[in-house]
């Protein structure tokens, strides 16, 4: 059986948490959008960018609606410390980026993968130069237009040896848009030393539904921090973000801030696996459950040799 027929049979596997979803519920038509500048985009898509953290300022910035890569660039002074490019550019441009690309998640994970992996709507690539210094956030947003959409991206940050950087990435629709599905996968490759902040800021609405897929490898010394904030209504999301420290004294954290809110199921939460010597985990959650939400906050440390620590805390 070839990778993809094998996938093709993951279209009917739910997920291991969170509500399973009906695919054919969604809509794979939308229109396309002209490549332009944040300043000309309209004032109801950049309005609510801004509410996600993205206001086009960063050193690098990529702007995606619905299946549309509209704008990327990099700021002139950081031209050579950063690159932002389209996944499907940058698969052009390096033949190494192919050996990176659905290697840390498996594309028959679950139906959400499965979909990511044979329906992909473009995603961003970014990568931090060796020994790189960025001080201003790069800035990414994913924007849904199209009522009843199913955007699958997929996105791969490349953290280079010493490097240092922050992302910003901010989720959201336009006010017209009241259900859809958006699914993420992102792979993150955090280098000897390197230091990389991931901060995801999520807006959606009431009738949507939303199923990021990440993973991160850490080598040694490394330190890889994630963020995650939701205080908008959603109708069901659920997430899992993975983080394998296998280098020498690697860190990371993950930080959770969720508001559930009307009917909203959410299951959230992360995994760090343990396993370079010296490393260490940390996976804090921050929950307010209103209405008749429900939400899980799950977090699972697993340490795989001596001399690792792990906390958690909700």
């Amino acid at each position: 059986m070839s990778r993809e027929e094998e996938v093709r049979r993951a279209l009917g596997k739910p997920a291991r948490y969170g509500p399973d979803l009906d695919l054919k519920a969604y809509v794979r038509e939308a229109r396309e959008w002209p490549t332009t500048s944040i300043e000309e985009l309209p004032e109801e898509v950049t309005g609510r960018a801004l509410e996600v953290g993205v206001d086009g300022s960063g050193s690098g910035v990529y702007f995606q609606v619905d299946r549309s890569v509209v704008y990327r660039a990099v700021e002139r002074m950081y031209e050579g410390k950063v690159e932002v490019l389209s996944v499907r550019e940058a698969l052009e441009k390096y033949d190494w980026v192919e050996k990176l690309f659905w290697k840390l998640v498996e594309p028959d994970t679950d139906k959400y993968t499965a979909l990511a992996y044979l329906e992909p709507d473009e995603g961003y690539f970014i990568r931090i130069r060796r020994g790189a210094k960025v001080e201003r956030p790069i800035q990414t947003c994913m924007f849904v237009s199209t009522d009843r959409l199913d955007q699958n991206v997929h996105n791969l940050i490349v953290a280079e040896e010493g490097s240092e950087a922050h992302i910003v990435t901010g989720c959201t629709l336009h006010p017209t848009v009241r259900s859809g599905l958006h699914v993420g996968v992102s792979e993150f490759y955090v280098k000897r030393g390197a230091k990389l902040t991931f901060s995801m800021v999520h807006a959606w609405a009431e009738g949507f539904d939303v199923r990021p897929r990440s993973r991160a490898v850490l080598e040694d010394d490394a330190t890889f921090v994630s963020n995650y904030v939701c205080l908008k209504p959603v109708r069901t999301f659920q997430a899992l973000p993975e983080a394998l420290c296998e280098g020498r004294n690697s860190r990371v954290r993950f930080n959770t801030v969720i508001y559930g809110r009307g009917s909203a199921v959410i299951d959230v939460g992360a995994k760090a696996v343990l396993r370079g010597a010296g490393s260490r985990a940390e996976i804090v959650s921050r929950v307010v459950a209103s209405d008749s939400s429900k939400v899980c906050a799950r977090g699972v440390l697993v340490g795989e040799v001596g001399d690792v620590r792990g906390h958690t805390e909700c």
